[in-house]
């Protein structure tokens, strides 16, 4: 028996068919990272399939799989803190279902023996130039990696998380006043981007309307607009309390006259985790009045394998003179207490 198929339904059914066979020829692509040195497993590295298919991090084995890849040409991307980029060609076919092992070479960035600790002007802001300053731009791009595996963290696991809030001030004999002892919940996305000389705004808080200082965070290096509108340098190796770190210095540009931040990232030397940020506030006095100062300093701990996330900050403000009895600083610290992720990191 002969079926008679009008245009609509001949169309669809060849459709139909083009979309079934295109299925069939998919297949995933799947891999493990690894170090070239040990062989170990490299967990929670990034890695993307260009083009068509988003960036992801590996599992605690080190393993990855993108699903329903068709054949073609891609470049696989693979990034770990701590080790070189790999961005590597691939060619799939019809009937290939490929396996792939990439191994990481471990990174090795010679300092200079001195530490720089003179302020600079910043007079030509943006990334650095790595055919002029390539130790510079090694230490950069870690510093980047730390802020894109946040981010990442950020956008692929999303969490809450609570903090223990201390403020209190001190008066010019070094006598304390406790102001606030309260706690704040907050959610991975505040929905606040760095705008240069833009960092102040009122919102509610556990003690009523606050204005609120928004010092740029880990994933701001990360941030064209940020990068954009600093300069940064290498101080080369320096301590901070009892340990010796990498120290990375950054200032707004000179032709920027608001409030904005200057300060230094500190990377452990041997892994290039991010362990610490020091930032002040540049021009305070012309965005809050009667303060001279603010600095923050910040410490970072792990929440997965290379991945950190900030568990302690404090906040010093120094105020303007004022009568005999007047606070001279106001401190505030914060402690990370608990963060609970809305999908499990281990899977």
């Amino acid at each position: 028996m002969r079926v008679r198929l009008s245009p609509r339904a001949y169309a669809v059914l060849i459709h139909t068919v083009l979309v079934t066979a295109a299925r069939a020829q998919q297949r995933p692509l799947t891999g493990t990272v690894v170090s070239a040195t040990s062989g170990e497993a490299l967990p929670f590295s990034i890695v993307a399939l260009v083009p068509g298919f988003a960036q992801h991090f590996t599992d605690q084995a080190g393993h990855f799989v993108f699903s329903g890849v068709p054949p073609g040409r891609y470049h696989l991307v693979v990034r770990q803190i701590g080790y070189y980029p790999l961005d590597t060609a691939i060619v799939l076919g019809a009937d290939t279902t490929p396996n792939v092992r990439i191994a990481l070479r471990h990174l090795a960035i010679q300092l200079p023996p001195v530490t720089v600790t003179a302020p600079q002007a910043c007079v030509a802001p943006g990334p650095p130039d790595s055919t002029v300053t390539p130790q510079l731009t090694a230490v950069f791009g870690q510093v980047l990696e730390n802020a894109r595996r946040l981010q990442l963290l950020n956008d692929s696991f999303p969490y809450d998380y609570g903090l223990e809030r201390r403020t209190w001030t001190v008066d010019r004999t070094g006598r304390q006043e406790l102001l606030h002892l309260d706690t704040l919940t907050h959610e991975t996305e505040e929905g606040w981007r760095y705008k240069p000389g833009q960092l102040m705004a009122w919102r509610p808080g556990p003690s009523g309307r606050e204005l609120f200082i928004r010092l740029p965070t880990l994933v701001d290096f990360a941030d064209s607009a940020f990068v954009s509108a600093h300069c940064f340098w290498l101080a080369g190796p320096d301590s901070l309390g009892a340990d010796t770190l990498i120290r990375l210095d950054f200032a707004p540009a000179a032709s920027l006259r608001t409030t904005d931040v200057a300060g230094a990232a500190y990377l452990d030397p041997g892994t290039y985790q991010m362990r610490y940020t020091v930032v002040q506030l540049t021009r305070p006095a012309r965005a809050i009045r009667g303060v001279t100062s603010l600095v923050a300093t910040s410490h970072f701990r792990e929440v997965a394998p290379g991945i950190p996330l900030q568990d302690h900050v404090r906040a010093v403000t120094t105020l303007a003179p004022g009568a005999a009895y007047a606070p001279v600083q106001r401190v505030e610290e914060q402690w990370l207490v608990w963060v609970n992720f809305r999908r499990s990191l281990l899977r």
